[in-house]
């Protein structure tokens, strides 16, 4: 499989580009008035992201993956198997080769606020083209709502259809732990919905995610607890990123899945400020801003991090964080370099 992320609009995307060799560019670097270091940039779009090296030392390699322009993705499928897109989760049986397109969508510029109350969004929206739609076998779209032990009445999944006439609701094919299958697909703007008779939207428990991201202009962390949902996941990167904040690298998974409308405390093994001191769990479109809790943590030693049940104090997720292993001097060295990025995008 070879997935493309690709912009008719930008140089990158040319034909020349992508049969251009890559070639190592030098540049010097003195961050924070230390002795300058040699940051290395290989001029190469290596599937999605620019890869940009930056030498520390002979011991040390700071590695950073800059977002390309790129709006959409392509998948270039050579011939019929099953295909998998990496970063989004969706998968396709495809019957013949053929290339798809396909980006992220906002479930809110889709359904009318009589239809939202009746639904709620249950994976990513997902604005979906195809050279050839009989090509496709069967598509597999992402599902946040966890299926085990049957908890879940899975006759209230339905599939979404945006066409000029509205809204379609179509009946999944199957479905398995996190995807719901449509065969013999037509095209346009898909997703997954769930619909409660009652509304009780708390009843459906839903695997979820903890991201944490520190900032660069103060000794504090971002923590955001969402459903496992990759457009949420990418929203809040792009809006990190603006800010030259870091991904912390921790394991995103909560042990158990989580319910929407639920409170959650976050606790530390030191006297951190927290604010909020709770957060309800709940679904905001990538299109929003995203509610995290905001942990100061200032020069501290080891600590240890926990997401808990307002009710019962029960862990659902935690986390060590080291110290000393976010250093200013990264962040400071992330957007010297993210600006050389622009610099370089220009020459190209």
């Amino acid at each position: 499989m070879q997935l493309n992320y690709s912009n008719p609009q930008h140089p990158l995307s040319s034909p020349e580009t992508k049969t251009r060799k890559p070639r190592l560019h030098m540049l010097c670097l003195s961050p924070l008035g230390t002795r300058s270091r040699q940051l290395f940039i290989p001029r190469l779009l290596k599937i999605y992201l620019f890869r940009w090296e930056i030498c520390l030392s002979e011991k040390q390699m700071l590695v950073v993956f800059l977002s390309s322009l790129c709006v959409s993705c392509r998948m270039q499928c050579p011939r019929a198997g099953n295909f998998e897109c990496s970063v989004t989760k969706l998968k396709f049986e495809m019957r013949s080769g053929g290339t798809l397109t396909y980006m992220y969508s906002s479930w809110d510029q889709h359904l009318g606020k009589a239809e939202m109350q009746d639904w709620m969004a249950a994976g990513p929206l997902f604005n979906i083209q195809a050279d050839a739609s009989g090509k496709v076998a069967t598509i597999h779209l992402p599902l946040f709502i966890c299926l085990k032990g049957r908890k879940t009445d899975i006759s209230q999944i339905k599939i979404a259809h945006f066409l000029d006439v509205g809204m379609t609701v179509e009946e999944p094919t199957r479905m398995s732990p996190f995807h719901v299958v449509l065969e013999n697909p037509t095209f346009s703007f898909l997703g997954v919905l769930c619909k409660s008779m009652y509304r009780l939207f708390h009843f459906f428990p839903i695997h979820s995610v903890v991201q944490l991201y520190q900032s660069s202009r103060t000794a504090s962390l971002h923590l955001y607890v969402i459903p496992n949902d990759s457009s949420l996941i990418q929203a809040i990167k792009d809006e990190e990123e603006k800010h030259h904040s870091m991904l912390v690298q921790k394991r995103p998974q909560t042990d158990e899945p989580l319910y929407f409308g639920s409170h959650y405390v976050v606790r530390s093994s030191t006297d951190l400020k927290i604010n909020p001191e709770e957060l309800e769990f709940s679904y905001q479109n990538p299109g929003q801003l995203q509610s995290f809790v905001e942990i100061c943590v200032g020069k501290e030693g080891r600590i240890e991090l926990s997401l808990r049940k307002k009710e019962n104090l029960c862990s659902v997720w935690d986390a060590w964080l080291e110290p000393g292993i976010y250093s200013q001097m990264e962040y400071f060295l992330l957007a010297d370099t993210r600006q050389l990025c622009k610099e370089e995008l220009k020459s190209f």
